[in-house]
């Protein structure tokens, strides 16, 4: 029988666990977190000895979660990676297949394997390894790789690694009227959003008519904790681009925004490409100031009924005080499940990593 919690609203979410397919149901709180083109993570505390002989580094965990119908962003399939074991409470931490493509036998990746083939295959190609399911990438993104664009995507590497090197440049451009600016980027991204079952997604936040799947404001009688936070950096921020020629340093084109370098000070970054055309390095420079040549925005939300919210959808945030009425992808979440059940959204761009940080601040 699945365990049922009942929340703050009265609706009752329904759960059911197994541990190496035997059902486990002994925990004291669930924590699932999520973010885009990362592994998923659960945590789970649990009580008692006997429960943690049972949660061995390796185990197979499936939870599926849900009211009535299943939360499929909640149904989780992983393996045990870290064990806490302690007098009272101990905790557990079960991580999704991504980290199987993270932990993967090294790849020899050659540039005959990649010139000509659309980005989104050679990641779902890459993708395609034990207990990922590749069955859904079918779309494809019409990204073509080039001869220039190859060295990026060569050498040994994991999986992961090379999934990720994709995706990089997997970035989908629109000028059309249905987008407000001239020029607008969106980015692809992956997850696992149930099960083993890989996603490959396109959040197109910024068209005319998108649809958001829940609009939250300070007035929402469900923001919890400290409700909404809004945060607009330059972290992330280039408004000078110096693309240099890999093969012959002397090649270089540097494209600077002199008025929004007057507005927020110089924020300059290099970068190398494998190509002797000044033009196509020109290009390119263009490419990353339209893409981030602004600041970036995103928001934390806090609330309470929100475990059914996904990596990718579109959520709509108003806030009066400070004139913001704003469509963002989910790019992150943490759901707690315990007396109570709270979720905590990351909505335009992930959190810089230390690591991440770090090497901004060596730049």
């Amino acid at each position: 029988m699945p365990a049922i919690l009942a929340n703050q609203l009265g609706n009752n979410l329904e759960i059911e666990a197994t541990i190496d397919g035997q059902e486990f149901l002994d925990w004291v709180s669930l924590k699932y977190t999520a973010e885009v083109n990362k592994g998923r993570s659960v945590s789970f505390a649990i009580a008692g000895h006997e429960s943690l002989e049972r949660c061995r580094l390796g185990g197979i965990v499936k939870i599926e979660v849900g009211r009535g119908g299943q939360t499929h962003n909640l149904t989780f399939e992983g393996i045990i990676q870290q064990v806490r074991p302690s007098v009272a409470i101990s905790s557990v931490t079960a991580v999704d297949y991504v980290t199987q493509l993270a932990n993967s036998e090294i790849v020899r990746y050659q540039e005959q394997d990649v010139i000509g083939r659309d980005l989104y295959y050679l990641a779902a190609d890459a993708a395609n390894y034990k207990s990922v399911d590749v069955s859904q990438l079918t779309e494809g993104s019409g990204l073509m790789v080039t001869s220039d664009l190859a060295p990026k995507l060569t050498g040994h590497m994991t999986r992961k690694d090379f999934m990720d090197n994709c995706f990089n440049y997997m970035i989908k451009s629109f000028q059309d009227s249905y987008h407000e600016s001239n020029l607008v980027y969106i980015p692809w991204r992956y997850a696992i959003h149930e099960r083993g079952l890989m996603n490959f997604f396109l959040a197109d936040y910024a068209h005319a008519r998108a649809r958001s799947v829940i609009t939250v404001s300070p007035n929402h009688m469900n923001l919890t904790g400290e409700g909404i936070q809004a945060q607009i950096d330059t972290t992330r921020m280039v408004n000078s681009a110096t693309f240099i020629s890999s093969n012959d340093e002397s090649v270089y084109a540097t494209v600077s925004d002199a008025g929004r370098i007057k507005q927020y000070g110089p924020q300059g970054k290099k970068f190398t490409f494998d190509t002797d055309r000044k033009d196509r390095l020109e290009e390119l420079a263009m490419d990353e100031i339209s893409r981030f040549g602004d600041p970036t925005l995103s928001y934390t939300v806090e609330m309470s009924d929100g475990e059914w919210i996904a990596l990718g959808d579109l959520v709509r945030v108003q806030v009066p005080s400070l004139k913001r009425d704003d469509i963002l992808p989910v790019v992150r979440y943490e759901t707690t499940i315990a007396d109570e059940i709270t979720t905590l959204l990351t909505l335009g761009e992930p959190s810089l990593s230390m690591a991440e940080y770090i090497d901004l601040l060596k730049s």
